[in-house]
């Protein structure tokens, strides 16, 4: 079993959460919108290195880049699990129970040992920085796997997990179509993500993202609801209502 690590960026260099974390022990790839990808290739041109970090260019659009993050790591690294992480996550973002100081491989390793014990394709951590609600040991869930961090089996066919159209809410959408694949996905209890540390776009007016919102439920009927909006962050920003639910398959 082998793991890589991908970053799927449309952003200038260079990658915030390299900066942040440094470059973990695995093979890495930094998937690169069109746009940006001239400008990495030179930005870490004397990084470049085969089966250590190679700097790609995908596809334009969310979710042909999220099928992109599937593929590349086989044709790259021969990889069976990719390790996603967002391009700017800052020092801290993650939380462990007991105050230890994470890096990005301890991150990882957890995500592996989570992955071997549960048989999910997609493990995550908890939707929380507060430490007296992390738990222990690693959980199946039907809850929502954060985009911030995750790992996924790999994947020839990426259409399974992710669909070339969708424009916005990749997290919603993987955890969904891992939830139909599996049953469930899976969680590290005892990391959580502090979310109030992540760069924040502006919120979307809902009518201006109700066809992705369509989208996603009639895709997978029955397994979220997403009514209303409510605040996170402190109450600073206003989000779409997404809730998983429960459905009939998950065991």
């Amino acid at each position: 079993m082998k793991t890589a690590v991908a970053v799927i960026t449309n952003n200038m260099p260079p990658v915030k959460t390299f900066k942040s974390y440094g470059w973990p022990d695995y093979p890495t790839v930094i998937i690169c919108d069109p746009a940006v990808h001239k400008f990495h290739r030179e930005f870490y041109k004397d990084e470049i290195v085969y089966d250590f970090l190679e700097v790609t260019e995908g596809k334009k659009g969310l979710g042909s880049q999220m099928m992109e993050l599937y593929a590349q790591p086989i044709d790259l690294f021969g990889a069976d699990l990719v390790f996603r992480l967002d391009d700017d996550l800052p020092k801290g973002v993650f939380v462990e129970k007991y105050d230890y100081d994470l890096n990005l491989n301890d991150v990882i390793d957890e995500a592996e040992e989570a992955y071997k014990e549960l048989g999910t394709s997609l493990v995550g951590f908890s939707n929380t920085s507060r430490t007296d609600w992390l738990g222990d040991g690693y959980k199946k869930t039907w809850g929502l796997i954060t985009g911030a961090a995750n790992l996924s089996i790999t994947s020839k066919f990426p259409a399974k997990y992710m669909d070339p159209r969708l424009k916005r809410y990749d997290d919603v959408y993987r955890t969904l179509a891992h939830r139909e694949a599996d049953g469930a996905v899976g969680r590290v209890a005892q990391i959580g993500i502090d979310k109030a540390k992540c760069s924040v776009n502006a919120a979307p007016r809902m009518e201006d993202v109700k066809e992705e919102i369509d989208f996603i439920l009639n895709r997978f009927p029955g397994m979220a609801t997403c009514e209303g909006t409510r605040k996170i962050n402190s109450g600073t920003r206003v989000i779409p209502n997404w809730r998983m639910k429960r459905d009939k398959n998950y065991r």
